[in-house]
């Protein structure tokens, strides 16, 4: 946001009638045009901080007055079509149109000490839908992955924190198989939220409150016979159990999984209550991904190796490497965009033997290795001089 616009929206909180909508309007149309992933309005004893999150680094946007915090968490309220008058309890909705333009807004509205805390999550709708190729692959680790999408069954599993672009990949897997297979196969999602409208493929809401959540929504899902089920997260016993049978069952299972990593995927599944067998028989590939931000090719240096980055990603300790310092292309950040990596581990009979007989993870973490891994995928990016060793390690 230009210094210009911040001075703009603090002269309206300064009138004696702050004009909520024109702020919120500049909050909004400022999240999209830097094409920030997530808006932070977030009140304290001393005013209402704002800051945009871009490429997975926060911004400092601007500081606001307490005196507008009742009305700007009103007007977001009403756009959003949460229960304005309600701030015991927490909210969420949907922005999905701003000054008769479409968008896709997530908002969350959360009680805190000093009022409510606004999280606002941008969903771009197609301009995020990219294609498999375009996510950041290699491409032998992208011949494999769309090699083991066939057969049409069997569970694809995806690990990683939060916002590390699970959903994206597997909404960018659901597309490649329609668009191959789509007249062959029947598809079904069960999400919570449903971040992107595929358009020509049913996806289903998640509405616990009707008593609508995972497992009864699965349950329900099977008898219609599809053959390619999202299921957005695995997180209890009766879902895990479910879903993994349907995945022995000749469905093909696309979902996330809790874990710390790719090996500990099975462990978390026995952990909610699958039986070992099961686990070891469904599973045909565990995906881990992280997302990396990439260097600022306009301001990009070459910096010092840390001795201990360089152990850490096997790093000859001559190697060449790079970091973004900092510019007004990159919002001073140092980081243009950014990418995924990705890890795959494909369980084979050792490993699933290993599963049955409940082998502890440290067991299996010693006993099996993905190759290549995330640090592996990382290492390639940093000597092509696109990633900087520090970003890659605070990642990973």
């Amino acid at each position: 946001m230009n210094d210009s616009l911040i001075k703009q929206i603090l002269s309206w909180t300064d009138q004696p009638e702050p004009d909520a909508v024109k702020i919120v309007d500049a909050l909004l149309q400022s999240a999209v045009d830097e094409k920030a992933s997530d808006l932070y309005i977030t009140p304290n004893n001393e005013h209402l901080s704002v800051r945009l999150r871009i490429e997975g680094h926060y911004r400092e946007l601007l500081n606001l007055p307490n005196s507008v915090r009742d009305q700007l968490t009103a007007r977001l309220k009403v756009l959003a079509r949460c229960q304005s008058h309600e701030f015991r309890r927490p909210q969420e909705g949907r922005i999905q149109s701003l000054n008769g333009k479409t968008l896709d807004i997530r908002a969350s509205f959360l009680p805190a000490l000093h009022g409510e805390r606004i999280v606002l999550r941008v969903l771009r709708g197609e301009m995020e839908l990219r294609p498999l190729d375009a996510l950041g692959w290699t491409p032998e680790q992208l011949k494999l992955y769309i090699s083991l999408l066939h057969p049409i069954d069997g569970a694809i599993l995806f690990t990683g924190p939060a916002g590390s672009g699970k959903s994206t990949t597997i909404y960018a897997t659901l597309r490649h198989l329609e668009a191959t297979e789509g007249k062959y196969l029947n598809f079904a999602t069960l999400e919570d939220p449903i971040e992107y409208d595929l358009r020509t493929i049913a996806q289903t809401q998640i509405a616990p409150a009707v008593g609508l959540d995972f497992a009864a929504g699965l349950r329900s899902m099977l008898r219609q016979d599809p053959n390619v089920i999202m299921i957005g997260e695995i997180r209890d016993t009766e879902t895990a159990a479910t879903a993994m049978r349907a995945a022995m069952s000749g469905h093909l299972i696309l979902s996330t999984v809790h874990a710390r990593d790719t090996l500990g995927v099975s462990i978390r599944l026995i952990d909610m209550g699958v039986e070992p067998f099961i686990v070891a028989s469904s599973i045909r590939v565990v995906a881990a991904q992280r997302l990396v931000g990439l260097n600022c090719p306009k301001c990009s240096k070459q910096v010092p190796l840390d001795p201990y980055l360089a152990e850490y990603f096997r790093l000859d300790k001559n190697q060449a490497v790079f970091q973004g310092q900092g510019c007004e292309v990159c919002g001073q950040t140092g980081i243009m965009e950014r990418r995924a990596l990705f890890e795959l581990f494909i369980p084979g009979d050792n490993f699933q033997q290993a599963v049955t007989e409940r082998t502890p993870l440290f067991e299996l973490r010693k006993l099996f290795q993905p190759r290549p891994s995330l640090k592996d995928s990382a290492a390639v990016l940093i000597k092509e001089g696109f990633l900087s060793p520090l970003e890659a390690g605070r990642v990973l």
